[in-house]
């Protein structure tokens, strides 16, 4: 109410619903990307515009649609050429409730239909800026493991997901352009070749893989809920993992278990390291691979079931449409090990 004035001496208040920038007697509304300092800090306004995912935008005599966020949201928005009615994703699933014809008349109504009926809005849990963040960082990664590696064969996605289990953002790369339907159609050309290593395929949703580390959590909880059998308590609220009358030491390679040994199929950690002997809370820490499969092994496929479907395992969620996807539910499957 009172505004904010910054250290080089501009002010912003809030005054006739809209956001003024007072600069000593002179008033003026505030313009998208205006800029403001504030000691170490810089501020950039961004307009009510932001947040627009999908729009309608004139084009010469004709109106399309646009997408801002372009091959950063495209799996999840899609596309829609409506002269075509070429469209996809969302844009496909929720037409009718776009263009305002989820309540379409019966074929013998009789009320005037010469006026267009207005459209609908739909407001989704994605947050634009989090968004172009995630998918930035995303694409700096594959960059660096292709650098690295000589390889053009990282692709990959990032989820990020809060508390009440709203997405904010999901990014897959590669990706294609939904403003280029040259773009759309080179990544349906790539799905037809190759569907699982194509552009057009949603990494975040469309693919399943071995859901690696993320095990370590859910035997986390195994070892916690059944102490007496995993578990020795070493005080200060610490547990050391048992290996019969002594704790498990990590060697960077576990390679037998219970006299049974695993020949050339041995369980290494990463780069081979050897974290030593250590509590849980550490080896959850530092991701050891020899610690949790271990646990594993000592637990057994029942009980690590069991736990995984408490996790969500062997269900299904609605984190999109089905119609998005009903027509491609192939996974990933008979991985080798």
């Amino acid at each position: 109410s009172g505004g904010y004035q910054f250290s080089d001496g501009t002010s912003v208040v809030y005054e006739q619903d809209r956001f003024q920038k007072l600069s000593g007697d002179t008033k003026a509304p505030l313009q998208n990307g205006d800029m403001f300092t504030d000691g170490q800090y810089t501020f950039r306004y961004a307009a009510p515009v932001k947040g627009l995912l999908a729009m309608n935008a004139k084009a010469g005599k004709t109106t399309r649609r646009y997408y801002p966020l372009g091959d950063q949201l495209a799996h999840i928005v899609g596309y829609s050429f409506a002269k075509s009615q070429f469209k996809g994703n969302i844009e496909r699933v929720f037409d009718k409730v776009l263009l305002g014809k989820e309540k379409k008349k019966t074929w013998w109504s009789l009320e005037r239909t010469i006026e267009r009926t207005p459209g609908n809005n739909l407001v989704l849990t994605i947050d634009d800026d989090l968004q172009r963040v995630t998918y930035a960082e995303l694409k700096n990664k594959l960059e660096d493991l292709n650098g690295r590696y000589t390889s053009d064969q990282f692709k990959g996605a990032a989820v990020v997901i809060n508390r009440e289990g709203e997405i904010l953002a999901s990014a897959t790369i590669p990706s294609y352009n939904p403003n280029d339907i040259r773009s759309i159609y080179q990544a349906l050309k790539e799905s037809e070749e190759d569907h699982w290593n194509s552009a057009y395929i949603n990494r975040a949703t469309h693919k399943s893989y071995p859901p690696g580390s993320t095990m370590k959590v859910i035997m986390s909880t195994i070892a916690l809920d059944n102490k007496e059998k995993f578990l020795r308590n070493i005080g200060g609220g610490q547990y050391a993992i048992k290996n019969a009358n002594r704790n498990f030491v990590c060697t960077g390679w576990l390679d037998s278990f219970q006299g049974r040994s695993f020949g050339k199929y041995g369980i290494p950690d990463f780069g081979g390291k050897s974290h030593g002997e250590m509590n849980l809370d550490r080896a959850l820490t530092v991701s050891c691979n020899n610690t949790f499969a271990f646990l594993a092994l000592n637990a057994g496929w029942e009980m690590i079931q069991r736990y995984s479907e408490g996790y969500g395992f062997n269900r299904q969620f609605d984190l999109l449409p089905y119609e998005m996807y009903k027509d491609d539910i192939q996974l990933d499957s008979n991985i080798n090990r």
